[in-house]
């Protein structure tokens, strides 16, 4: 990234729910309990945290960089140098702004949250009409995903319309009594093996 505030503070957007080394101002050291799908511009990631454990963080950590950002209940979108970026949680959240970055916590609600981050150039967001942030965020409001978790399985499941029109679909299955079944990730109805990402 090329944005003044990217060369002053942190210049990685991410999520992750922490592990047990985690401690408050150092954002690493996460949990085992996420899973994530990767596809172009796009990430989805996924938690179901087991709720019986103790000591077990009962909330998201992101951390954003500076830059001209916009947050809602749910989404926050913003930009950064030649790039648009939207990220559409499952549960609420709350922000900090510190001297480096932007600070986020998103509570687990029943053990789950999830997040999709879509990266969306500027010389293409251009193209289709987008010229500011206002713009953008009419465009992600429309673009929202799908969300839906089940309270018996604890299962949690998300679909996704990428901006090139992909449709994006995981599922976790979750650890309550009637969770079964295995991780799901597709692209356009076609499933997605770890493999073919390395």
């Amino acid at each position: 990234m090329d944005a003044p505030a990217a060369t002053d503070g942190v210049n990685q957007l991410y999520f992750f729910h922490p592990g047990a080394s985690y401690t408050e101002g150092d954002d690493r050291h996460a949990s085992p309990y996420g899973e994530v799908l990767l596809h172009r511009d796009t990430v989805i990631q996924l938690w179901a945290v087991p709720t019986a454990a103790e000591g077990i963080a009962e909330a998201l950590i992101g951390r954003l960089p500076k830059g001209k950002w916009s947050f809602g209940e749910r989404l926050g979108r913003g930009r950064l140098g030649n790039l648009y970026v939207a990220f559409h949680l499952l549960n609420g959240y709350s922000t900090e702004e510190k001297a480096d970055r932007i600070s986020v916590v998103s509570p687990l609600d029943r053990g789950l949250n999830g997040i999709v981050v879509e990266i969306f150039p500027l010389k293409e967001a251009v193209a289709r009409g987008i010229g500011s942030l206002a713009e953008f965020q009419t465009y992600t409001e429309k673009a929202a995903p799908l969300f839906t978790a089940e309270t018996g399985s604890g299962s949690l499941t998300v679909r996704y319309t990428t901006r090139s029109g992909d449709t994006l679909r995981m599922e976790s299955p979750g650890d309550g009594p009637a969770g079964n079944g295995s991780l799901l990730r597709e692209v356009n109805g076609h499933a997605v093996r770890w493999d073919d990402y390395v």
